[in-house]
This record gives C-alpha cells, structure tokens and sequence, in this order.
C-alpha cells in the first residue's frame, strides 16, 4: 500500500469522486483507484500550511 503519492501518480491513478471532509491537518475525498478495477478508496490531502 502506497502511502504518500506524487501529484502525477495521483492524477493517472485516482478519479476523484467527492469531497468528503476535513480534519484537522487534512482534506478527505472518495476516489476510485483505476488500478483496482474502481475499487473506492479514501484520498487524504494533507496542506502545506499544516508543516511547522
């Protein structure tokens, strides 16, 4: 299991389906993983803004 992806990895991999949320360091989204034959998968988008 992949657990910190590239941006281009990202964008060939996953087909981003709906923003779910938002905690306190993150953004959650629903995804298919194109990969796995569209099996859906949770995308955590940490922010920069987040990093001291």
């Amino acid at each position: 299991m992949d657990i910190f992806v590239d941006e281009e990895t990202k964008n060939a991999r996953y087909e981003k389906i709906c923003y779910l949320g938002e905690g306190q360091f993150a953004n959650v989204f629903l995804a298919k993983d194109l990969n796995r034959g569209g099996y859906l998968v949770a995308i955590k988008k940490v922010g920069t803004s987040y990093y001291i």
